[in-house]
């Protein structure tokens, strides 16, 4: 009987190191863009499939990317980095980003539209756990006329042009800085 123990136990510790090193192979890959389309299409992306929660997404050069539908928490990407003349258009979608590691938007490019949230979007930018940034490098344009609420819990850095409106709300959680 002892020997059976014992051999359920060595059993059950190698399942669950077998399962514990499955869940560490699967880790958040970086996708990029590499055609002008959809988000959720898999052909805009160099994965074939949209970005998945916690995927360090790369808008490049040239492409622009479209929300059809929104981007919620548990499908967040960590990052999401806008190169060059890239753009990301959110229409009236909420776009979620950081929300399960720190994280953020950063705009490194000198486009018109680098992030245009104008039509009505949320962006949620981090969480109380995870750092969310809002970065401006590089001379970008960020567009948040009609956007109601930029809610970010890292810092909100304007090297660019960044407009609001009246109606736009920025909500601060955690121990944000803005710099602008």
């Amino acid at each position: 009987m002892k020997y059976k123990n014992r051999t359920l136990k060595v059993g059950l510790l190698l399942a669950f190191l077998f399962l514990f090193a499955l869940g560490q192979s699967a880790s958040a890959a970086t996708v990029t863009a590499v055609a002008t389309g959809n988000w959720a299409a898999g052909g805009t992306w160099s994965s074939g499939a949209a970005p998945l929660l916690g995927d360090d997404v790369v808008i490049p050069t040239g492409i622009t990317v479209t929300l059809a539908a929104g981007v919620g928490a548990g499908v967040a990407p960590r990052t999401i980095t806008v190169e060059g003349t890239g753009s990301l258009v959110t229409g009236t979608f909420d776009l979620f980003v950081a929300q399960n590691a720190a994280g953020g938007i950063y705009i490194n490019g000198t486009s018109a539209t680098a992030l245009d949230a104008s039509a009505g979007a949320n962006l949620y930018i981090g969480t109380a756990t995870y750092q969310g940034d809002l970065q401006n490098n590089n001379n970008g344009t960020v567009n948040l006329t009609d956007t109601t609420i930029v809610e970010m819990s890292g810092l909100l850095t304007n090297s660019g042009t960044m407009t609001t409106a009246a109606t736009t709300r920025l909500i601060l959680i955690g121990s944000t800085a803005v710099v602008l």
